[in-house]
């Protein structure tokens, strides 16, 4: 029995065990249900918002059966179908969810959810790296499109799940035996749904290749296109050979609705825009015929508006530390071609301006502080340049941060000195983009050059908390709820190392209001496990104790590695402290290991700070062998990268405390480590 053959019944009861999968619920099933809405409205509304979802996605090609169904089940569908194509036509913000209007005054109850899930689903969308076909398994008649999104970062067991987490173990099956087309682990896969029931259905392995080609557009390995644009769908053998896929009929009717290319084995060339890849072939020759027919088709030719958007997304994955930055250059490059054909374009001079302030925040961190100096320079003299004050306030605090991470504390507190006062006396804008400034200004100087300058000087720390709670207010009051999970976050973070005791309540707290928010604050979350973790160890390094019990409950951050590393180092040393050195031996041999690998400076400075934890923490005997490598290895990485880092990384204490330690000496109170905060 197909979906299309099931009673109304049946699909109800389907949809109230599980409103979400509305998401999964094949085109015609949809329009049946849209045109015979249930009474109760939270449910109504859920199938109203995904036909206009559909009717979005759709554009000029939605069947007229859905057409009519969605058009007509509310008095607001059409003022809300026209709001959505606006937002696809031309966004200019990274920040998708910046560029969406708050739910309108005024409408009925069932119109509300309707808003409420096609804006969610229309951000789903929006930010996917790809979109997988997937197929009405029993007649293989029609598909629907499921949005994914890939975190580069593989120190996952299992890399394939759905909005909530719930793991796909079907997908994981197939995608197991593929391992070779990912030269290693695959990049981890969420959908943008939730699967219940019907995850069960997932059975094919043909999202492999939207997989790979998503991994391969992340790291500038082709052109750069929008996922929107295409659809990938192929299976491989256990060989890492191109196989047949089933459904190509269904799959090609979904491409046509959405207007977009189809990319797989097995398609007839009935259109320029269908591209049958050869079965067979590995995958380098797919990736190489794939970027040469995006080429030809000119899905790769960036507009400036969409190099900028491309652009503050590269930046927001850099700040977060989700890419190599070797990657992230390699992107950079390319979206710096596009600003360079049109100068006067708006767009070009922010993106310039923007492009500069990156490639100058990867020379630093890579080590090359004088080719940073060139871009910030550069950069002041595009930003003098720049028509739009909100994006010269974010490119200034780009800066700060640049600066800050180098350790240039003093020169990083001036810059955000600087930037407060002009946003606070000369910035010119609307309300609500003074509003966005005032925020930016006050997150930037607080949470980061004089969060780090409290460490080592009183008084800062009141300031530093008055600065974040300013930020997150101007956050509440923009009802931007990234903002306001990244602000909370930086309180977090406030708390765990100046009033590590007291800290842990404030943090659940926390916690509950990032889990409240949603997917939006998912990155924040990962950096708030982190922030358990270094209070439990700020309090072991200012009392001599942790005062934890139940530490080996707690959740590690995933993502990014480093996050993970640190954590790491802070559990081995409360475990340590607590007697079982077993489980602190296991627990700073993964941290060093992770931490060391990445070639970044800083990166490896903060392996060799977890080293020296692992020296102190292991045992106190001086002649232990696992005790006498990890000093020496700190030793020689603080003494190494001094000359590549500044500020407080290249503090000779560093150094001292690791060769102290080789030769038995250690003095309790001066341990460079309080006044660092990894």
């Amino acid at each position: 029995m197909t979906y299309s053959d099931k009673s109304y019944a049946s699909l109800y009861r389907e949809i109230r065990c599980q409103p979400s999968i509305v998401a999964l619920f094949l085109d015609e099933e949809l329009a049946f249900l849209a045109k015979n809405l249930p009474l109760d409205y939270p449910l109504a509304g859920r199938i109203v918002g995904e036909c206009l979802t559909r009717m979005w996605l759709y554009e000029d090609n939605c069947p007229e059966a859905l057409t009519s169904a969605g058009s007509t089940a509310t008095a607001a569908s059409g003022e809300l179908l026209e709001w959505a194509r606006t937002w696809r036509r031309g966004m200019a913000s990274a920040n998708i969810n910046r560029s969406i209007p708050e739910q309108p005054e005024g409408m009925i109850k069932l119109d509300r959810v309707a808003w409420d899930w096609l804006r969610s689903r229309v951000v789903d969308f929006l930010e996917a790296d790809g979109i997988i076909a997937i197929v009405d398994l029993p007649c293989e008649k029609d598909a629907f499109p499921v949005p994914f999104s890939i975190s580069l970062e593989r120190n996952c067991a299992c890399s394939l799940f759905d909005c909530t987490n719930t793991i796909l173990s079907h997908w994981s099956e197939n995608l197991s035996r593929v391992k070779k087309v990912f030269d290693g682990t695959p990049p981890i896969l969420q959908l943008l749904c939730e699967c219940g029931e019907r995850g069960k259905k997932f059975e094919g392995g043909s999202f492999v290749l939207a997989l790979l080609m998503a991994t391969k557009r992340r790291t500038g390995e082709v052109g750069d296109f929008s996922p929107l644009s295409v659809l990938f769908s192929g299976s491989f053998d256990d060989r890492g050979r191109l196989d047949e896929i089933a459904g190509i009929e269904a799959k090609k009717n979904l491409a046509v609705k959405m207007g977009v290319s189809l990319f797989g084995p097995g398609i007839e060339n009935s259109s320029e825009r269908f591209i049958c890849l050869p079965t067979g072939s590995n995958a380098t020759h797919c990736v190489e015929r794939i970027a040469k027919s995006l080429d030809e088709l000119g899905l790769t030719d960036l507009t400036p508006k969409a190099a900028h958007r491309r652009l503050l997304e590269l930046k927001e994955e850099i700040c977060q530390g989700l890419l190599p930055l070797e990657i992230a250059s390699r992107r950079l490059n390319r979206y710096k071609e596009v600003f360079l054909r049109e100068p006067d374009n708006e767009f070009c001079m922010e993106g310039q301006l923007f492009s500069v302030l990156l490639a100058g925040s990867i020379a630093n961190h890579l080590g090359d502080p004088g080719e940073g100096q060139k871009c910030a320079d550069r950069a002041e003299e595009l930003s003098s340049k720049a028509r739009n004050h909100l994006a010269t306030v974010d490119a200034t605090a780009s800066w700060v941060v640049s600066l800050t991470d180098l350790g240039l504390l003093a020169e990083s507190e001036r810059k955000g000195r600087e930037l407060l006062r002009w946003v606070e006396t000369e910035f010119q804008g609307g309300a609500r983009d003074r509003l966005k400034a005032r925020m930016i200004a006050c997150g930037v100087l607080g949470g980061q050059p004089l969060i780090h300058q409290a460490l080592i000087r009183n008084g800062a720390e009141t300031e530093s908390l008055c600065l974040l709670r300013r930020a997150c207010e101007a956050a509440e009051s923009l009802d931007d709820s990234r903002e306001i999970a990244r602000d909370l976050t930086q309180i977090a973070l406030w708390h765990a190392l100046f009033d590590p005791e007291k800290a842990d309540s404030e943090i659940l707290r926390i916690f509950a209001r990032l889990e409240s928010i949603g997917a939006e604050a998912k990155i924040s979350l990962q950096y708030l496990m982190n922030i358990r973790y270094l209070a439990a160890y700020r309090r072991l390094l200012v009392q001599g104790n942790s005062q934890i019990s139940d530490i080996g409950d707690w959740e590690l951050p995933k993502n990014p590695p480093w996050l993970y590393g640190t954590a790491l180092k802070y559990r081995g040393a409360i475990l340590a402290a607590d007697g079982n050195l077993c489980s602190a031996a296991h627990d700073f041999h993964e941290s060093v290991e992770i931490l060391s690998k990445d070639k970044v400076p800083l990166k490896r400075f903060i392996a060799a700070t977890a080293a020296l934890q692992a020296a102190e923490s292991l045992c106190q005997d001086v002649k232990n062998e696992t005790r006498h490598r990890y000093a020496d290895f700190a030793a020689t990485e603080f003494t190494k990268l001094a000359t590549m880092l500044y500020g407080i990384h290249a503090d000779p204490a560093w150094a001292f405390r690791a060769q102290a330690i080789l030769v038995g000496g250690i003095e309790k109170g001066n341990n460079p480590q309080n006044n660092y905060r990894y």
